[in-house]
């Protein structure tokens, strides 16, 4: 790089004007000669702060890790070696936080000695983004790959970029077969141009693609018939860069309709093959679901409860080998009794039925020791598809919960998101919890501070902050998501 030889006067105000922190160093001995104020807003120190610090207190600013690597790039920038100009780098604020730093070191002449001037620039949130993005497709993908469902990513030109596990067992196809092609290049020849019309209309306008039903030829060339449910994802610009979606093999279903409306006008009995406890305290939906599980003819209904303490009574009789599970009733502990009844009846499979579709709840059912999640709005169909699954040990979500799975996973990618402020390992304070507690008995704000000793202030902004930790805005929210996940006994 050609050599600049920087005026000291001129200079220094120009740089004291930029949103950039500057950093200018010099060498033997190697010290920090100057910094813009900017520097403040980016590692807390003050110019006066830095200015003077030599090698061994510099150090002490960057990350443990780092420090030895990032001293020898500065001295191989102030001697005008060949060395990385733009790097990343970890460094400890002035409060103790950790902080990420771009840097873009250039070699310079200030008051006629050798120096580098390093330009940085704080991408400590652009890091949790990126993070933050790197877990939730971890989990996506986690989820997805123990899917009986094919749940898959398509780019702008609707080509697949990931398909999980579940393209093996509808179409026959690794997933790694498909990456490059698109959907339609699997449809009949007839089917392909009318069903590409279709999904362009809703690419166009980006919007949500449901019951989206295609006749696709599989590896074998059977002719499978698909339904698909789609959301567009955004890059950063708000530009539509693809879809992200679950297709599911329903041409079973209709077999299986089939069947029945056959063995139903034989009149020939057919054996039951799935034995299932039902535990739900409202009794309309009780017995709804009864009726409709001994209809299918192919589940044996065991029992039903209504409560904590029958249910844990039947599973002892060990007669069950599926339990659905309303995840709110009395003497029942939501999540927490999730746990204890994975610990003690290892060979149940569990499938939860939940008005709840929110995705933390969801992956805390599943992590806890279900293998099914189905919303009260599940049809029959999707009832039995997942008894059928969950049987084989394998994970189940109805088309609501894989939606809102995939919504989530897209639309709340920022730091502020609600995704991150609702985490159910983000336990409350033991305050928090006594209020809880209170707010559930039906005592208001202002007897709450009464009860503790504390301003009415004080107890409403702990109720507040309450409610932003369970994500939710009203006090039956707040009491429902407490009661399923056990912050809240019953």
């Amino acid at each position: 790089m050609k050599n600049r030889n920087i005026d000291k006067n001129i200079t220094e105000k120009l740089l004291n004007d930029l949103i950039e922190g500057i950093m200018i160093i010099k060498a033997n001995p190697l010290r920090i000669i100057y910094t813009n104020d900017y520097i403040e807003q980016i590692i807390g120190y003050k110019s006066d702060e830095l200015i003077g610090k030599n090698s061994k207190e510099i150090s002490e600013i960057f990350f443990p890790d780092d420090r030895d690597l990032l001293l020898k790039r500065i001295q191989d920038n102030i001697s005008n070696k060949h060395a990385p100009q733009r790097y990343e780098f970890k460094c400890i604020a002035k409060d103790g936080s950790l902080r990420w730093i771009y840097a873009s070191s250039n070699f310079i002449i200030y008051e006629n000695e050798p120096a580098t001037m390093m330009i940085l620039v704080d991408i400590t949130q652009r890091k949790a983004t990126e993070d933050l993005i790197y877990n939730k497709l971890k989990k996506f993908k986690e989820i997805s790959e123990n899917q009986a469902d094919w749940v898959w990513e398509i780019d702008q030109n609707l080509r697949f970029t990931f398909s999980s596990l579940g393209i093996k067992d509808i179409l026959g196809y690794n997933p790694e077969e498909i990456l490059g092609n698109t959907l339609f290049d699997f449809m009949t020849q007839e089917e392909a141009p009318v069903r590409y019309k279709e999904f362009m209309e809703s690419f166009r306008q980006a919007s949500t693609i449901r019951n989206f039903d295609s006749y696709c030829i599989d590896a074998h060339g059977k002719k499978v018939l698909i339904e698909t449910n789609a959301v567009p994802y955004f890059n950063t610009e708000n530009q539509l860069i693809g879809y992200r979606g679950i297709s599911r093999d329903i041409s079973s279903r209709q077999n299986l309709l089939m069947g029945q409306m056959s063995l139903n006008k034989n009149k020939v009995p057919i054996e039951k093959q799935y034995k299932v406890l039902i535990a739900e305290d409202h009794n309309l939906t009780a017995k709804l679901l009864k009726v409709m599980l001994l209809n299918s003819m192919i589940v044996d209904v065991v029992g039903v409860v209504s409560n904590g303490m029958d249910l844990f009574e039947k599973l002892m009789e060990q007669k069950a080998e599926i339990l659905l599970l309303d995840l709110v009733m009395p003497e029942f502990d939501g999540i927490h009794s999730i746990e204890k009844i994975a610990e003690q009846f290892p060979r149940l499979k569990m499938i939860i039925l939940s008005a709840h579709t929110e995705p933390w709840l969801i992956q805390k059912a599943l992590s806890s020791g279900a293998l099914g999640y189905l919303t009260k709005y599940a049809d029959s169909e999707e009832v039995i598809e997942a008894i059928k699954t969950v049987s084989q040990g394998r994970n189940y979500l109805c088309k609501t919960t894989l939606n809102s799975i995939t919504n989530n996973f897209i639309t709340n990618l920022a730091p502020d998101s609600k995704f991150m402020k609702v985490n159910i390992s983000k336990s409350l304070t033991v305050r928090e919890q006594e209020i809880l507690d209170l707010i559930a008995k039906e005592y208001t704000t202002p007897e709450i501070a009464k009860m503790l000793a504390i301003s009415t202030r004080t107890a409403e902004t702990h109720r507040k902050n309450i409610l932003k930790k369970l994500g939710t805005k009203t006090t039956a929210g707040l009491i429902k998501i407490a009661m399923e996940t056990g912050l809240l006994k019953i």
